[in-house]
């Protein structure tokens, strides 16, 4: 095999491999705001209230689960990084006409990568205020008051 056939079969597999990881990236996102959104859709049923596991705890989980899935899309985006470099590299090598990673469009306003750490910080922000929100309004009940056992939207 010719070192023409050699970079023309590593172009085909880093160019797979970049599908790979944007097919992840966009698959993890989605599991991701199931969860948050399953996370969302407990604490503001009717039945929170009276659940065994304390709100608390369901917003310091919607936080981990926050950073946890924050690093991954951070890796990915590393990796990502690393096989585009690789194939604009071997697109040099191959003097190719087109330059499918090398000539790519680059962003105008705001790039995936900032949108995707807006979204976490935003997500993170939420979940931090929420906790402070909901702890904050547990003293200021008049005495004598009954408290609710249904909560909605951490109120």
């Amino acid at each position: 095999m010719s070192n023409i056939e050699n970079l023309t079969e590593l172009y085909k597999d880093v160019s797979a491999t970049l599908r790979h990881y944007s097919n992840l990236r966009f698959a993890q996102l989605t599991i991701f705001i199931a969860i948050i959104g399953g996370l969302f859709a407990v604490l503001s049923s009717q039945n929170s209230g009276s659940a065994i596991i304390p709100i608390h705890a369901f917003q310091a989980i919607g936080i981990l689960i926050t950073f946890a899935f924050w690093i991954m899309e951070e890796r990915i985006k590393r990796y990502w990084d690393y096989h585009r470099k690789c194939a604009e590299e071997i697109e040099d090598r191959l003097d190719l006409d087109f330059h499918q990673y090398k000539g790519r469009p680059k962003y105008r306003l705001i790039s995936g990568r900032t949108a995707a750490r807006m979204l976490f910080i935003g997500i993170i922000l939420f979940w931090s205020t929420a906790t402070i929100w909901y702890g904050s309004f547990e003293p200021a009940i008049p005495s004598g008051a009954t408290i609710p056992t249904s909560i909605h939207l951490f109120t």
